[in-house]
């Protein structure tokens, strides 16, 4: 939808990770930067403040998990299937009510998933070219252990 949105898609549930999985594995993307999604029909239900941290961990066939822990989970899951690097972008806010989603329990249940995550756009794109100019720094250089 712009530069700085490129993709503003909320498909179907069940063509969520056809989609997701297309634009990871697309021609020129290094990384992707994702806010949690979620089904339409599932927003505006109540922002979960307390997190069922044993739903959350388990996930278990048939075990509720917080809309958080679910959104962590399919950054993951797109990360290792796909092989591209997932950055969670969660923001405050009107998106985050609707979205049944509180920033930290959704920062803490990236980090369970092994995602990283930040509260905007500007601060993740930061960090990763930090990261990168750090790796241009290095090159040359014996492996950090």
């Amino acid at each position: 939808s712009s530069v700085n949105n490129p993709i503003d898609a909320f498909p179907p549930e069940e063509h969520l990770e056809d989609m997701l999985n297309l634009v990871a594995t697309s021609e020129g993307i290094d990384s992707v930067f994702m806010s949690p999604m979620r089904d339409r029909r599932k927003w505006g239900q109540p922002v979960q403040d307390v997190d069922d941290e044993s739903a959350d961990q388990n996930g278990a066939e048939g075990e509720s998990m917080s809309p958080a822990a679910e959104a962590a989970r399919q950054m993951s899951r797109l990360q290792e299937t796909s092989g591209t690097p997932v950055i969670g972008v969660v923001r405050g806010g009107m998106m985050a009510r609707m979205m049944g989603i509180t920033e930290e329990i959704f920062f803490e249940a990236a980090y369970r998933e092994g995602v990283g995550s930040f509260p905007s756009v500007a601060r993740a794109a930061r960090t990763v070219a930090q990261i990168l100019e750090w790796r241009e720094v290095r090159r040359g250089l014996p492996d950090v252990l």
